[in-house]
């Protein structure tokens, strides 16, 4: 497969998962925040790592939002 071919399935891969970064900048809490979350069972079970660090799959997090009626930013994930 061409270099270019695996960068475009890389990028179309990571494109669905979201990092506590950007869970953090999603939801305006800093990202200490988002990890206490984790610690503390509030946030759904990781996909998996990424440079060993966890991501979550953005349909995971959007459920998670409705779930806890955070529906504010739920939109920004829906029209971002």
């Amino acid at each position: 497969m061409p270099e270019k071919d695996l960068e475009i399935l890389f990028n179309d891969f990571t494109d669905n998962f979201m990092t506590g970064k950007d869970i953090a900048t999603l939801l305006n809490v800093k990202e200490r925040t988002i990890w206490q979350y984790k610690s503390n069972g509030k946030l759904p079970r990781p996909f998996g790592f990424l440079d060993n660090k966890p991501i979550w799959s953005k349909i995971d997090i959007q459920n998670w939002i409705k779930t806890e009626n955070l529906s504010q930013a739920v939109n920004i994930i829906i029209y971002k």
